[in-house]
């Protein structure tokens, strides 16, 4: 930056009390619409997920950097279109890649709750209920698990969720 050459070069100085930069509030309030903006397309873009073509999702799992997002999109397009078999086995996936997600670890047990297959269904929760009780006593309140709750094994396993949920 070149040094003023006289004092007639600089520039002016702003009165007492005004800096010479967006006012604080502006900036604010500029960073808040940006953030807004990024969460309102990133919201669409979610929802976009849900309208695209399994074809696509197939193609994007197929390559070797899928991530959990990538996987977890696909396997809700399968149980979307009743695919549970399919979709458990990517709710798998994506637990592999992200053991800690909680979406996948709902859905994992709602598509095995669909299939039918009590003893894999009762073997998923529980694993679940050690891992995350109160996630399994969730799940034993949904609709999907009423009728696998009139058989013994699968009450006594809600009461043990229930229980170490509230531990």
């Amino acid at each position: 930056m070149a040094l003023p050459q006289s004092i007639d070069d600089r520039q002016p100085v702003p009165p007492a009390g005004q800096h010479p930069r967006l006012p604080a509030a502006a900036v604010l309030l500029l960073a808040a619409a940006l953030g807004a903006a990024l969460v309102m397309l990133g919201g669409a873009t979610t929802q976009g997920q849900a309208d695209t073509p399994l074809a696509d999702l197939e193609r994007a799992i197929a390559r070797s950097d899928a991530d959990a997002a990538a996987w977890h999109a696909y396997a809700a397009k399968l149980e979307e279109l009743k695919q549970y078999d399919r979709a458990a086995l990517a709710y798998q996936r994506v637990l592999e890649l992200e053991p800690y997600h909680r979406q996948a670890k709902l859905h994992t047990a709602i598509v095995l709750a669909q299939l039918g297959d009590a003893e894999r269904y009762l073997a998923y929760l529980g694993d679940l209920t050690i891992a995350d009780p109160k996630l399994a006593a969730d799940l034993f309140a949904r609709p999907e698990n009423q009728a696998y709750l009139r058989q013994p094994r699968f009450a006594a396993l809600a009461r043990d969720a229930r229980s170490q949920a509230m531990d």
